[in-house]
């Protein structure tokens, strides 16, 4: 007769998800938005193996942020 180990071990933790807007936002920040213009953000978010739609939506979107908050 085998006994069965009864110890419960805990689920590991898991890491926050982030988000593919938060990965492009990061992605769009450290070339700065002096330097970045939409068919360059589209290319590099392609690269990084983006969607270049959701990229062009993000690049928008981010460069707003960008500018409102400047």
């Amino acid at each position: 007769m085998t006994t069965q180990d009864t110890t419960s071990t805990a689920a590991p933790a898991k890491a926050p998800r982030v988000t593919i807007t938060e990965q492009l936002y990061a992605l769009f920040d450290q070339v700065g938005e002096e330097a970045l213009s939409m068919g360059f953000a589209q290319d590099l978010a392609v690269a990084h193996g983006f969607n270049r739609t959701s990229a062009g939506i993000s690049f928008c979107r981010w460069r707003q942020l960008r500018t409102a908050t400047a």
